[in-house]
Parts: C-alpha cells; sequence; structure tokens
C-alpha cells in the first residue's frame, strides 16, 4: 500500500502545484485587467474632455447661421448675374466720350477768350474810363452838396 500511498501524495503534489499555478495565472490576470481598467479611466478623462470640446464647437457652428451666409452669397451671385456688366461697361465708355467731347469744347472756348482778351485794346479801356471819370466828377461834386 505503500506505493499507492506514494503515488496518491505524488497526485497530490501535482494537483496542488497546477491549483498554485492557476491561482498565479488568476492573480497576473487580475492585475493585468485592474492595470487596464486604471488605464481606460485616465483616457475616460481624455475622451470626456475631447467630447466637450466637440460640444462646444458644434454650438458655435450652430450660431453661425451657416444657411443664412448661404442665402445671402445665393443672393449676391443671383443680383450679379442679373447685372448688365457689359451695358454698364458701354454706357461709361459713352460718358467718358462725352466728358472729352466736353473739355475739348470748353478748351475751344477758352482759346477764343484768349483771343479776345489779347485783341482788347487795354490802353484804350483806360483812356475810355478816364474820360468817363472827368465827365462824372463834376456830377458828383454837385450831388455832393446836398447832402
Amino acid at each position: 500500500m505503500e506505493t499507492g500511498s506514494t503515488d496518491m501524495v505524488k497526485w497530490e503534489r501535482i494537483k496542488a502545484g497546477l491549483l498554485c499555478c492557476i491561482l498565479l495565472v488568476l492573480v497576473v490576470f487580475t492585475a493585468g485587467v485592474y492595470s487596464l481598467l486604471h488605464d481606460l479611466r485616465s483616457y475616460e478623462d481624455t475622451v470626456q474632455s475631447i467630447l466637450t470640446r466637440v460640444d462646444v464647437m458644434t454650438g458655435q457652428l450652430e450660431e453661425l447661421d451657416v444657411e443664412g451666409m448661404v442665402a445671402a452669397a445665393n443672393e449676391v451671385t443671383r443680383t450679379l448675374e442679373e447685372t448688365d456688366l457689359a451695358g454698364i461697361a458701354e454706357n461709361v465708355d459713352a460718358l467718358v466720350l462725352r466728358a472729352r467731347d466736353s473739355l475739348v469744347t470748353a478748351e475751344e472756348m477758352l482759346a477764343q477768350a484768349g483771343e479776345k482778351l489779347d485783341a482788347l485794346d487795354v490802353d484804350a479801356l483806360n483812356q475810355a474810363i478816364e474820360d468817363l471819370k472827368n465827365a462824372i466828377e463834376p456830377l458828383a461834386v454837385f450831388v455832393g452838396r446836398f447832402k
């Protein structure tokens, strides 16, 4: 029976060794899961921070009224499409031509006025003014006595 009991002790030792190995594996596994959960909690704060920023950005985008901006841009585009840019350019060209013609006419009139001033006999004009003064002066003296 001793061989049977040594075999039993031997099997009991093997069972105890296996049980210790299983317990060791469970302890290592539990430590790994605990470490993983701890790391996930630190990531939870980061993820929460990112989600908060996304919420803030979403709120800011909602405040922008993108649809209103697009509608305004479409209205400007439609107005530009309806504008007769070629007609405006022609009108500007015609206006520039009229302005040039007016300047030419004004220049001609100034030249004529200059010619007339050059033709004016200043000495004769001065003499006429002196004669008028001599003719009116006695009358002024006469009227001045009644004051």
